[in-house]
């Protein structure tokens, strides 16, 4: 399942580019600890919040990690904690549903590419959460992937949906084309340098 999700993002970014950004983001997040990506499974959290008790997967940037946990695999939880705006759509994918777990590890790869892009930025001179800004910006609430969320998370949903090709509305499309999209390809940054966001 982990493997086949990988591939989307190879495929969609080119295998080159996707291991730039991971590769880039894990050392930089890790303080060079790491170089590679580990994603693993773990048991439930225990004797924590009541929001961490609900987590079904997790990116720790310091730990160069995607932990994958088992609650993940438990689809009463998984019902009874998430309701994601576009189940439905994910089940209507082709050429094959996409699952939960697949989703859930397509996330936090977005939260993994975002943190690398927002590196990019910074080498470049821009606001490291131009992303963000500009989502927030240009979209109103009801078109957010997460709309109780911070823009963060709805961006790392975004990019999971494009991998796997999951219709959004055309001004959503539109936006992320130009902005997200743009930028996971590694194009110059010029569409994510209006006025404001230097």
């Amino acid at each position: 399942m982990v493997a086949s999700v990988l591939d989307r993002y190879a495929d969609c970014l080119g295998e080159e580019r996707f291991l730039e950004l991971v590769r880039r983001t894990v050392l930089e997040g890790s303080g060079a600890a790491r170089r590679d990506l580990v994603i693993a499974i773990a048991p439930n959290a225990v004797d924590a919040s009541a929001a961490e008790l609900r987590w079904i997967a997790g990116w720790a940037p310091h730990a160069g990690q995607i932990t994958l946990y088992e609650n993940l695999f438990d689809q009463a939880h998984v019902e009874a904690h998430y309701r994601w705006r576009f189940l439905s759509d994910l089940q209507q994918a082709h050429p094959a549903p996409v699952t939960v777990p697949m989703f859930a590890v397509a996330h936090e790869l977005g939260h993994l590419l975002l943190d690398g892009l927002r590196q990019e930025h910074v080498a470049r001179g821009l606001d490291p959460f131009v992303l963000e800004e500009l989502y927030a910006t240009n979209l109103l609430h009801d078109y957010w992937a997460a709309p109780f969320d911070v823009p963060n998370e709805s961006l790392a949903d975004e990019v999971a949906l494009w991998i796997f090709d999951i219709r959004r509305p055309a001004i959503v499309r539109r936006h992320l084309e130009g902005t997200l999209i743009h930028a996971l390809a590694g194009a110059p940054e010029s569409a994510l340098t209006p006025a404001g966001h230097r």
